[in-house]
């Protein structure tokens, strides 16, 4: 009986999930174990993608040892979720980990808050010349400059006559308050009766946009205004 002692090598990572906030970095011990009697040495190489790095040190462990894998982010980075892969090479022997890394936004960015939405709950065709009108308000609750827009949605009862509203983007510097501005919808005779629900959120993001559907965040956070209401259509 002829026994054959393979000889390899395992490769993980822990924790194999990190969460980390914009522009500072967290850590991963990257394991190898030798296996079969394996003695070789294993080189260390950490792919990752835009907007993140990720380092070793050290970068190649010779049979069994820990390696400590570094992943840095910058306050630009993404807020988001990302996959670093580390392998491990000896000779024809290839073996990789991976660590999902989890970007959260510095403590100086926080979401804006609504301070202002008001409408004609009771809404006459005659009497507002058949525009609704939505007056709102919102505020940076940051420390940092974010951009901002605002989606109202409304559905009727039957869910046949639906609306968006959505706002230019604006710019808030911190702890900027924008109020009284105006969304509008136009109505007619024939969906007097109808009873309207809607929604108001707010889409932010920290990069300078003009376009609204490129800010990445949502809030509804008030500090007392609604975010949501009704209105019947009157004659």
């Amino acid at each position: 009986m002829v026994t054959v002692n393979v000889q390899d090598f395992t490769l993980t990572a822990n924790p194999t999930n990190i969460t980390v906030v914009q522009g500072t970095s967290g850590t991963s011990m990257i394991t190898v174990n030798s296996l079969g009697g394996f003695s070789g040495t294993v080189a260390l190489t950490a792919s990752a993608p835009s907007g993140i790095t990720a380092a070793l040190s050290p970068t190649s462990v010779t049979g069994s040892g820990t390696s400590t894998l570094t992943i840095s982010t910058t306050s630009s980075t993404a807020p988001g979720t990302y996959t670093v892969t580390v392998t491990g090479t000896s000779g024809s022997l290839t073996h990789s980990a991976t660590v999902t890394v989890t970007v959260t936004l510095t403590t100086a960015v926080q979401s804006p808050f609504f301070t202002q939405l008001t409408w004609n709950h009771r809404f006459s065709l005659a009497k507002y010349n058949n525009v609704q009108t939505f007056k709102y308000g919102f505020k940076s609750n940051s420390t940092t400059t974010i951009y901002a827009s605002v989606t109202i949605t409304g559905v009727d009862g039957v869910g046949v006559n639906g609306f968006t509203l959505t706002s230019q983007v604006f710019t808030l510097t911190p702890n900027k308050n924008i109020a009284n501005q105006i969304l509008t919808q136009t109505f007619d005779s024939s969906q007097i009766g109808d009873t309207f629900t809607f929604t108001a959120v707010i889409h932010w993001g920290t990069t300078p946009t003009n376009d609204p559907s490129q800010l990445p965040f949502t809030s509804t956070l008030s500090n007392g205004a609604p975010t949501s209401g009704s209105f019947t259509v009157l004659a």
